[in-house]
């Protein structure tokens, strides 16, 4: 009887160990990302003013982007050293086993990157739509008038390891009449 209770009792600790995993992977919302970032990337302020944090502007979007059930963050953040370029840290976050943040890959090699990136006009935002990871950016205006911007799109999807492309979009734009 003495051994069941004892094999019982390790079969309850074992079961509350897994859901204290499971609630710690699930915190993503509570990482500070703009400490995390800053110190992961060795950021001072110097050369951004005596009083100015390294990065001046982070936005942090979370959604299930692996269909796991728990939220990865979608990061944006611009450093001081960018200026008003848009952001200069762009990436995907996960938290591993022990709720560290773990960056993942996000993999354009399917595509020549100057055909991808082709126009670009600022640095490429991240969004998620309907439980998948999105790039967008605005093309420049090309030919004469009237002017024609595109907005290109691109999806992917996660692999297991790295997310990569599955489709690319243009979506024309109004259009402007300079």
């Amino acid at each position: 009887m003495r051994k069941l209770a004892i094999g019982v009792l390790t079969v309850v600790s074992c079961l509350s160990n897994v859901i204290y995993a499971k609630d710690q992977v699930s915190s993503i919302r509570n990482v500070d990302f703009q400490s995390y970032l800053i110190k992961r990337n060795g950021l001072t302020n110097e050369g951004c003013g005596s009083e100015e944090l390294p990065i001046k502007n982070i936005q942090v979007v979370y959604a299930d982007l692996m269909g796991d059930g728990n939220e990865e963050a979608l990061v944006e953040a611009t450093t001081c050293a960018m200026g008003n370029g848009g952001a200069d840290i762009v990436e995907v976050f996960k938290l591993d086993s022990r709720g560290n943040p773990v960056s993942l890959k996000i993999d354009d090699s399917k595509l020549p990157a100057q055909d991808l990136y082709k126009g670009q006009f600022r640095t490429p935002r991240l969004e998620a739509s309907n439980g998948k990871l999105t790039r967008w950016f605005i093309q420049r205006a090309t030919g004469g008038p009237p002017f024609k911007e595109t907005k290109r799109v691109i999806t992917y999807q996660w692999t297991g390891a790295k997310f990569i492309i599955d489709k690319v979009q243009d979506i024309p734009q109004e259009t402007d009449k300079r």
